[in-house]
């Protein structure tokens, strides 16, 4: 570089610190000024919504239905198991060459089909129910969180599980499935209405 192009370069980098020290200088409190109306104007709270939707699936309100049908389906499947274990036990205290034994055992076998087949519906008509009711949860701590977040201010909440809960090391899908349920890596304490969403659920 010549002493023509470093004179050039010394002018153009003294220009820059003049523009920066003026931004940095007057120019800055009305930079943060306008930072700050935004971010008052925009505030985001966080909110812990698969928590509390799992502790609304476990309370008083849902999961007694759910009982109800798993032990209702038991009761139902419970004299076919019962013939079932019968015929097994019929089947091994029988002699090889006992005239009765292929048709208890076709009598057997087809009844563990009804059995599984039985089986498959009550799970699906218990799936069912858990999705119904799961549907029902989030959109009631969608809604309590909406109005509490009204309440205070906020005009967006975020639903993000809490940054310091350690991620299940089961399986890698368990892990993703965990990393994509905390979007929030970092937020200020007094942003999360977790609590104030449980009490207004009557979670506590």
């Amino acid at each position: 570089m010549n002493s023509r192009e470093r004179l050039v370069a010394g002018m153009w980098a003294a220009g820059a610190a003049i523009i920066g020290a003026w931004l940095g200088g007057s120019g800055s409190d009305s930079a943060r000024a306008h930072v700050s109306r935004s971010a008052a104007d925009h505030p985001i709270a966080v909110c812990a919504m698969p928590m509390i939707v799992n502790e609304l699936m476990s309370s008083e309100r849902y999961k007694p239905i759910r009982d109800k049908m798993q032990q209702e389906a038991e009761a139902e499947l419970q004299p076919l198991v019962e013939k079932a274990r019968q015929l097994a036990q019929e089947l091994q205290q029988m002699q090889g060459d006992d005239p009765r034994g292929q048709s208890l055992f076709e009598e057997y076998q087809k009844l563990g089909g009804e059995i599984r087949q039985k089986q498959a519906e009550l799970s699906a008509k218990l799936e069912q129910l858990s999705a119904q009711q799961i549907t029902e949860c989030y959109s009631e701590v969608r809604a309590s969180a909406s109005a509490v977040a009204e309440d205070l201010g906020y005009k967006y909440v975020i639903s993000s599980i809490g940054k310091d809960e350690e991620l299940s090391k089961d399986s890698v899908e368990t892990v993703l499935r965990q990393m994509l349920s905390r979007p929030v890596i970092m937020a200020p304490e007094e942003a999360d209405i977790t609590e104030d969403v449980r009490e207004d659920l009557k979670l506590e």
